[in-house]
C-alpha cells in the first residue's frame, strides 16, 4: 500500500501510564497513520484511523514530556488522544500540515460507511478488530451461524463468506455486556463463558467468541470505543459452575498427590528391601571370610605339625 510520509515520532496515549515510546510511523493514502515497533516489515503496532481526528499544535507544556511544546502535537480521535513529539519544530509543522491535509480531504469525501456500502475490502483495512464470531439468531432462535465480524470505527459489521463481501449487517456499537439470559441449547464447542451480548442501536446482538482470550480481545476493544462499562458480575449459575470447576480441580489434585504418595512409599520400601539384604548379604560373607581366614589358619598349623613329625623321624 501506498504511503505519503515515514518517519519517528514519539507517542503517549492520554490514558495510558507508560512513558513516552518511539514508534516508525507510516502515513498511508486512505487516511490512516500505521505505527510499528521498529520496523516497516513487521507487524504493525497500531494504527489511527483520522477520519473524524483533529490534529492541532501543543500551546503549552506537555504532560509527562521533557521537549519544548514547539516539537509536539495532539492526535484527538473519536475515541482517545495521542501526545506525539517529532525530532525538531520543522518536523512537527510538516507532520501537523500532512495530517491535515489528509483529515480535510477526509472530511470532503464521505467513505464507504457513510454511503452504506460497507464493502469488505473497504472496512477491512481500519478495523480494529477483524475475527469469525458465532452468531445467535437470537435467545428464541436457536440457530448459529459462523460470520465474519469486524469493528471498525463505532461500526460493528458481519459478513457471511464466501457468498458476499458486502456486509449483512452493520449497527452501531454502543456497548457490551455478560448476556442476560443463557440459551438453554449451545452449538459443539461453545461455553456460555465465551458469550457476549453486544448493545447496538438496533437492539442486542448474543454472539460467541473461540475462547476467555478472545471474547475479553472484544470486550476490550468494544469498551475502548463505547466508553467504561459497568463492572461485569457473575449471574449465580456462572459462580456456582465456576466453584464446582475449581472444587473438581481440587479434588483431582488430592487424588494425584495420594497416588504419588503411594508410589514414593512403595519406592521407600522397595528400597529399604534392598538395603536389608545387601545388609544381610554382607554379614554373609564376613561371616565366609572369617571361615576361610580361619580354615586356612587350621591348614597352616596342620602343615606344621605335619613337618615337624616328618622332622623328628
Amino acid at each position: 500500500m501506498k504511503h505519503t510520509c515515514l518517519g519517528y515520532l514519539w507517542f503517549r496515549d492520554s490514558t495510558a501510564t507508560q512513558d513516552w515510546v518511539s514508534r516508525l510511523c507510516l502515513l498511508r493514502q486512505g487516511g490512516v497513520l500505521v505505527y510499528f515497533d521498529i520496523e516497516p516489515n513487521k507487524r504493525p503496532k497500531g494504527k489511527i484511523p483520522l477520519r473524524q481526528a483533529q490534529v492541532d499544535p501543543s500551546t503549552g507544556p506537555v504532560p509527562g514530556s521533557m521537549h519544548p511544546p514547539t516539537e509536539c502535537f495532539e492526535c484527538t480521535t473519536p475515541n482517545r488522544t495521542f501526545h506525539i513529539h517529532a525530532e525538531t519544530h520543522e518536523n512537527r509543522n510538516k507532520w501537523v500540515k500532512l495530517l491535515n491535509d489528509h483529515i480535510q480531504k477526509l472530511s470532503q469525501e464521505p467513505s464507504q460507511l457513510d454511503q452504506g456500502a460497507f464493502e469488505l475490502r473497504d472496512v477491512i483495512a481500519t478495523a480494529e478488530r477483524v475475527e469469525f464470531l458465532t452468531k445467535s439468531g437470537g435467545i428464541k432462535n436457536l440457530s448459529w451461524k459462523k460470520r465474519l465480524f469486524l469493528l471498525s470505527g463505532e461500526y460493528f459489521l458481519y459478513y457471511e463468506l464466501p457468498q458476499g463481501l458486502r456486509a449483512q449487517g452493520n449497527y452501531t456499537c454502543q456497548g457490551s455486556k455478560p448476556p442476560s439470559e443463557i440459551p438453554t441449547e449451545l452449538p459443539q464447542g461453545v461455553k456460555p463463558d465465551f458469550l457476549i451480548e453486544i448493545q447496538t442501536n438496533q437492539g442486542k446482538i448474543l454472539v460467541a467468541a473461540m475462547g476467555p482470550e478472545d471474547k475479553n480481545r472484544w470486550v476490550d476493544a468494544i469498551t475502548t470505543k463505547s466508553g467504561p462499562q459497568p463492572e461485569r458480575k457473575l449471574s449465580v449459575t456462572q459462580d456456582t459452575r465456576e466453584l464446582d470447576e475449581i472444587k473438581q480441580q481440587i479434588q483431582d489434585l488430592t487424588e494425584l498427590k495420594e497416588k504419588s504418595d503411594k508410589i514414593i512409599r512403595a519406592l521407600k520400601n522397595e528400597n529399604k528391601k534392598h538395603k536389608q539384604s545387601i545388609e544381610e548379604l554382607n554379614a554373609e560373607i564376613q561371616h565366609k571370610d572369617k571361615e576361610l581366614h580361619d580354615l586356612a589358619f587350621s591348614l597352616s598349623t596342620m602343615r606344621e605339625e605335619l613337618m615337624t613329625v616328618h622332622d623328628s623321624r
